[in-house]
């Protein structure tokens, strides 16, 4: 979990966005069905700066039917986000999970 946290932390703090994507590629390839609440849960607490759009490219990249737990998170946050791009995401994430 470790490498995984390290990698979220370059991703939230990195100005390089090559590097941000890379870490955003990687953090989605260490994703599993035991991780992925904790990867959200990390991203939403950690005491960066933060952009909407840096938890909902991680969410709708991971979105798929196998992960339902996703769906009261996505619509929490579609009733708080602003950014245009990041309720995008959410909603094609919803029709990832749904399809």
């Amino acid at each position: 979990m470790k490498e995984i946290e390290n990698l979220i932390d370059h991703y939230l703090t990195t100005r390089n966005v090559y590097g941000a994507e890379d870490a955003l590629e990687k953090m989605v390839e260490l994703t599993t069905r035991e991780n992925y609440l904790h990867i959200i849960n990390y991203i939403e607490n950690k005491d960066v700066k933060k952009h909407e759009l840096d938890l909902s490219m991680y969410i709708v990249e991971i979105a798929c039917k196998e992960y339902q737990d996703l769906i009261p998170i996505i619509n929490s946050k579609l009733k708080e986000y602003s950014d245009n791009d990041a309720i995008e995401d959410l909603e094609n994430a919803l029709k990832k999970i749904n399809a």
